[in-house]
């Protein structure tokens, strides 16, 4: 099975197992959200790999569990789901939004094979530092590199490169990470607004319109940001612009042309047909 031949899903061991394995995250899945401990150790007897720091909302499922490979500081939301048919491997650092799925079954295509019960599994992989946005689904035999984030609701059937950004159904490319910090940017973007942060020495006299890209820029030019917006630390700056390129601000609100969206201490509006940020200032 874990080899990736063909077998019979219906075999008298893999369904006992299957069983088995349904009456463990049973318990698991009842025990009371503050018995971490006893959470802690039915996963670890369960899964054939668990780094240290991990954390599983309940509930939890998989097929086997002893297929499911996870590194240090896990962290999964509620209601993972992990058909291990073949090996799941997760590096450290992983962040999972509530409903994701992850597949490695696979069933053929002609309903008369199908019916016969026949399967085959492929093996996924997924790298260090990634997030995984809610509901998104990750198909067999695809492997996520390091510093990667999936955009929620994403259906991902291919292979997605190191320090990308991919959403969508098929999952496809929307940017790169910057890797010195973790920020979405482009070149030109970064030299915009960091030009106009030299100059001025308020956000809301920056030079408008500009790319809403602009605010995915580099470490030294999100601590400008993050002093003169009056933020309490950086790491607010980069979260409110992964905010905005996965559309998961605090607020989005249509109005005729324009987007007005609240993410913590910032309010902007957005052009919706140029994409572009026509004010942004604190509130």
């Amino acid at each position: 099975m874990i080899s990736g031949e063909r077998y019979d899903a219906t075999d008298e061991f893999l369904v006992s197992r299957l069983v088995e394995v349904r009456d463990i995250l049973w318990e698991f899945n009842n025990l009371r959200p503050s018995q971490i401990e006893e959470q802690h150790e039915i996963l670890r007897n369960l899964l054939g790999r668990v780094g240290q720091n991990f954390h599983f909302n309940q509930p939890f499922r998989c097929d086997y569990g002893c297929n499911i490979h996870i590194g240090d500081n896990f962290f999964a939301n509620f209601n993972l789901t992990i058909l291990d048919e073949a090996p799941v491997t997760i590096g450290d650092n992983a962040f999972i939004g509530p409903n994701v799925s992850i597949y490695t079954a696979c069933h053929p295509i002609e309903s008369d094979e199908r019916n016969t019960g026949v399967e085959w599994a492929e093996p996924v992989i997924i790298g260090d530092n990634v997030w995984i946005g809610g509901n998104a689904v990750i198909l067999p035999g695809v492997t996520i590199g390091d510093n990667c984030v999936i955009g929620a609701g994403s259906v991902v059937t291919k292979n997605v490169e190191s320090g990308t950004v991919v959403g969508g159904n098929p999952a496809k490319f929307i940017k790169r990470i910057n890797p010195d910090t973790g920020c979405s940017a482009r070149n030109d973007d970064v030299e915009i607004i960091q030009r106009g942060l030299d100059r001025r020495g308020d956000i809301s006299m920056i030079d408008y319109p500009f790319s809403i890209t602009d605010l995915h820029t580099t470490h030294q030019g999100a601590e400008r940001i993050r002093r003169n917006l009056g933020l309490g630390d950086t790491i607010d700056v980069i979260n409110f612009c992964r905010c905005i390129i996965l559309e998961d601000a605090a607020h989005f609100e249509r109005k005729g042309k324009n987007w007005y969206v609240t993410a913590g201490h910032v309010k902007i509006t957005v052009n919706a047909g140029s994409n572009t940020i026509i004010t942004a200032h604190r509130v």
